[in-house]
This record gives C-alpha cells, sequence and structure tokens, in this order.
C-alpha cells in the first residue's frame, strides 16, 4: 500500500459499545499504533513488523444517548451498561464526544499521515452504528479527514487459508476477538471484553501479532473508506434496521385493541356511479 511504503501509514484501532438501534452508540473507543512492516521474502508473506508504536494516549469516552427509549436486552446483557450507569448518566452526548474524538486525531496524526481504520467485523457491525450519527442524511455530524481506510482483521483471517489464525490451521472453536486474542495469548482470556477500550486494545494485540502481520499489506486487506460507506453497504445497513424502527408522522401503528377507523374520500374512491 502506499501509506505503507511512504511510511505515512497511522492504524486506528476502534471499537464501540452500543445499546441497540433506538439508542446507538454508548461507548467509544480507539488506540493508535504505527509499525514498519519488514519484506523478508519475495512477497508479503513473509514481512515482519518492526519499530512498533503504540500511542500512549488512547481515546475512551462513554457517551449519554439523546434518546429515551429502551435499551436492547440483548446488548446489555453482552456489555452491563445500563441507562443509569453513572459512566453514562453523567457522559456528554455522541455529537460532544464526536468532537473531542476528532480533536483527539488530530492531536496524535501529523497532517502528511493517514489512518487505517482497524475494526472487527467493522462491515457488518461498527461502521453500521457508525454510519447511522455520523454519515446518515441530515447528520450535524463529520467524518475526519484523516481516516480514508479501513481493515477489518476478521474479514482478513477468513479470506487467507495461509493465515495460521484461520480455523483450518489453529483449529480454533469460532473467530470472535476474545477466542482469537486467547489462542495468539498462551490461553490467557481477555480480562474485561466487551468494554470497547479493551477489545481496541486486544485488535492491536491481534494486527502486530506475528501471525497476523505478513497479511497486512495486501490489496484485500485495506480498503478505501468509500468502499466501507458505500451504497451497497449502506443499502443493507438500512434493509436490516428500518423494521425496528418506530412509525413516523403523519403515520401511526395500529396495536392491538386500538380502534382506528378511516374511509376514502368521496371524491378518491373507484366506485359508485361517478
Amino acid at each position: 500500500h502506499h501509506l505503507i511504503a511512504a511510511g505515512k501509514a497511522v492504524f486506528l484501532s476502534l471499537d464501540i459499545e452500543h445499546a441497540g438501534e433506538y439508542v446507538g452508540v454508548i461507548q467509544l473507543s480507539a488506540e493508535l499504533f504505527r509499525l514498519d512492516l519488514l519484506p523478508n521474502g519475495t512477497g508479503a508473506r513473509s514481512d515482519t513488523a518492526a519499530n512498533i508504536r503504540r500511542c500512549v494516549d488512547t481515546f475512551n469516552k462513554y457517551v449519554k444517548p439523546e434518546s429515551s427509549m429502551e435499551w436492547d436486552s440483548k446488548a446489555v446483557q453482552t456489555h452491563g451498561l445500563t441507562a443509569s450507569d453513572q459512566r453514562i448518566s453523567g457522559a456528554d452526548t455522541i455529537g460532544v464526544v464526536w468532537s473531542h474524538f476528532c480533536l483527539w486525531l488530530g492531536d496524535n496524526v501529523a497532517p502528511d499521515e493517514s489512518c487505517i481504520l482497524v475494526a472487527w467485523n467493522g462491515e457488518g457491525c461498527d461502521l453500521k452504528w457508525l454510519w447511522n450519527p455520523i454519515q446518515a442524511p441530515g447528520s450535524r455530524l463529520v467524518w475526519p479527514g484523516q481516516v480514508k481506510f479501513f481493515m477489518d482483521p476478521l474479514r482478513v483471517i477468513k479470506k487467507f487459508t495461509g493465515c495460521r489464525i484461520h480455523p483450518s490451521k489453529s483449529k480454533i472453536e469460532n473467530l470472535e476477538l476474545g477466542v482469537v486474542w486467547k489462542h495468539l495469548n498462551d490461553g490467557r482470556n481477555l480480562n474485561g471484553a466487551h468494554d470497547s477500550m479493551v477489545d481496541a486494545r486486544a485488535q492491536t494485540d491481534i494486527v502486530i501479532h506475528n501471525h497476523f502481520v505478513p497479511y497486512i499489506n495486501r490489496t484485500y486487506s485495506i480498503q478505501p473508506m468509500s468502499k466501507m460507506f458505500g451504497a451497497c453497504n449502506i443499502l443493507d445497513w438500512k434493509k436490516k434496521m428500518e423494521p425496528a424502527r418506530e412509525i413516523h408522522a403523519p403515520w401511526k401503528e395500529q396495536k392491538r385493541g386500538d380502534a382506528i377507523k378511516w374511509e376514502l374520500l368521496e371524491c378518491d374512491r373507484y366506485t359508485g356511479a361517478s
């Protein structure tokens, strides 16, 4: 990749926690890291990483939802956060948190550098939740200009059967983030998993591991953000999210017990003498 060749690539390991369709993002965490890829053979398969620099200044903010809608029970069960949690009730809204995130990026990424967003299952999960408040029509938030590319480590591992983390080689039970991290760390458990800061750091641990490094600088691995926020993905997200949304005015959804009745105006009917 031209950024890697020029030494201008900064990897942005990002993770979020959410509370369902109505509530949205409730925690946003990220870690920046840089590395030098050394070609030790004739192809990328032999690449190794050197001079790995993990930025000490990480980003970790909770978000107070602007919606008072009910939190999704499955999401709550996963991360354990609730609306009454002091970390949530005392937090800023997504608009404020996002502005802090963009300022943090500006402070830690040089003007001539560009970010490669790293998000585990990001195409199917995290990016959908970020698109909602940031990329959707009418949004007041702006995607940071430094973040121009995207890499999903899960997608990469699934694609390359030669990768030693691929189930055909590793024999691991599944490719969940915590399971992969445990496999690469001598069977130790990922303490605090499903806290987005813990998960963001775990993503970094996996990407800089020598089992994964040879698959970073591949055409399939690093994609333009425009492709991830492309029309096909957004259409798919809309289709999956729309059934959960409330009916908007002037429509009203009927429920059992409602006695809503209406009739067409005479002039709109296709029956009768007229």
